[in-house]
């Protein structure tokens, strides 16, 4: 089967097509140039012939189009694999036998749920049905969840014109966006989450700040580092409605199901990879990425053991990553503006996924926000400097599926499975490092804001 055909027996059903892990990155490249073409195409029509309804249908169909072929490429990876196994089961077991929730996790490999026991009731109207319409429920609301987000997003942010293509671009080609649907996670209920966070941020509720972060990070554990971020910018108010629902929430959940059952919790969803890294293909930390360069043919679902030299990299990455990090915000002293507070909530999120031990693809849809955020201008002036080059590189870089590339070369397949498989990892260092260089880039508007208040307390 030659390459053309292939990619349309693809589109139609990939699930059904026999095609190579290159193929599917070809059709992946293919969609993207042809459908953003042919959607930048009616965006100029309808800019020239005053939005007329023939140019916003050019526009907004080859996204589409873009997204119904994305959306099949992730559909048949794992079709609903996370809600069939985990969430489903855990809906059910919640309310019938909580003692079973962890039942399914063993031998220190993930194979279901892996919250605290209280969050499995939020699944539980989805598990009041057969498995077929679960899954169709669950699909639909996912969707929803996803339209829902772009546009509380665009009118939050007030964008129009070029600015608002750009960003839904950004949502039709997210390659982890579609992953987290097709296979039913939740990380894309994150999204709206934290645009109702940056919208009392930007009204200066710094509690409400601090208690939808942490009801994010009762959904997806990396989040918690937010609330450390709170803590060294004593940033009391917020941190106060951080540790809130972070406290009560799984005081409520031993109050209702037992201590023991959360200790079994911690023994197998949080104790077997302390200190330890998976080597799978769609884990992107730097763990991962770490355990990758030293290990062969290894198992790709289990922890493994990390030796002095791996311990020794990763240590090394983390003292740059998060150093860095700190370094950077204290040189740039308390932020005094939006885009200040925008920028570094976005350099902790994008910290977050990059050192958290275990980071899956599907976490860096969350990346969304800041690259949204810099094209509204929401994180300074640079939205036409040169740091436009890294940041789009990085964007492009989290966008493609989630596949397991392999070749018959065997150097070549050993450099993907090595280094190259992180792509994902890379454009979050990418973005990370971008994200910080703006941040230092604005540290002067910072020192001058402080000496004219105290010129003004002097004169005074």
């Amino acid at each position: 089967m030659n390459l053309a055909s292939s990619i349309l027996v693809a589109f139609i059903d990939l699930s059904k097509a026999s095609i190579t892990d290159w193929q599917l990155y070809a059709f992946y490249f293919l969609l993207l140039i042809t459908t953003s073409s042919l959607s930048f195409l009616g965006f100029r029509c309808t800019q020239k012939w005053q939005n007329n309804w023939q140019s916003k249908m050019l526009m907004f169909l080859p996204a589409i189009v873009m997204m119904m072929g994305l959306f099949g490429l992730a559909k048949s990876l794992n079709h609903l694999g996370d809600f069939t196994k985990a969430y489903y089961p855990a809906g059910i077991l919640v309310v019938k036998n909580p003692e079973m929730l962890y039942g399914s996790n063993i031998e220190g490999r993930l194979g279901g749920f892996v919250n605290i026991p209280i969050v499995a009731y939020l699944l539980t109207p989805f598990s009041i049905f057969e498995p077929f319409y679960s899954q169709l429920i669950f699909t639909v609301v996912s969707i929803a969840v996803t339209f829902f987000s772009y546009f509380l997003l665009i009118d939050w942010l007030k964008v129009s014109g070029f600015n608002q293509w750009l960003i839904l671009q950004l949502f039709v080609i997210n390659g982890p966006l579609y992953y987290s649907i097709a296979i039913g996670n939740t990380t894309h209920f994150l999204l709206p989450i934290f645009l109702l966070a940056l919208r009392a941020l930007k009204k200066n509720h710094n509690f409400a700040v601090g208690f939808w972060v942490a009801i994010a990070a009762l959904i997806k554990v990396p989040i918690v580092l937010l609330g450390a971020y709170f803590f060294l910018r004593q940033q009391w108010r917020t941190l106060l409605g951080f540790l809130i629902p972070t406290i009560i929430t799984p005081l409520i959940s031993i109050l209702i199901f037992g201590f023991q059952l959360h200790v079994e919790w911690y023994q197998k969803c949080i104790q077997p990879f302390s200190g330890k890294a998976l080597s799978a293909f769609n884990n992107q930390s730097v763990s991962a990425f770490v355990i990758r360069l030293f290990t062969t043919n290894a198992p790709d679902w289990y922890p493994l053991e990390m030796d002095f030299g791996a311990r020794l990299l990763k240590y090394l990455f983390f003292a740059v990553l998060i150093g860095g990090s700190i370094w950077v915000c204290w040189r740039s002293k308390t932020p005094k503006t939006l885009e200040m507070k925008n920028l570094e909530l976005c350099i902790v999120l994008t910290l977050a996924l990059v050192i958290s031990p275990i980071s899956w693809t599907h976490y860096y849809l969350l990346l969304l926000i800041p690259y949204s955020l810099y094209i509204a201008g929401q994180l300074g002036p640079f939205r036409r400097g040169k740091i436009a080059i890294p940041i789009a590189m990085s964007a492009l870089l989290i966008s493609p599926p989630a596949i397991k590339i392999t070749l018959a070369n065997p150097m070549l397949n050993l450099l993907i499975s090595k280094v190259l498989i992180s792509y994902y990892f890379f454009g979050g260092i990418i973005l990370l490092g971008s994200l910080l260089l703006m941040r230092y880039q604005l540290r002067s508007e910072t020192n001058r804001s402080d000496n004219l208040t105290h010129w003004a307390e002097v004169s005074q």
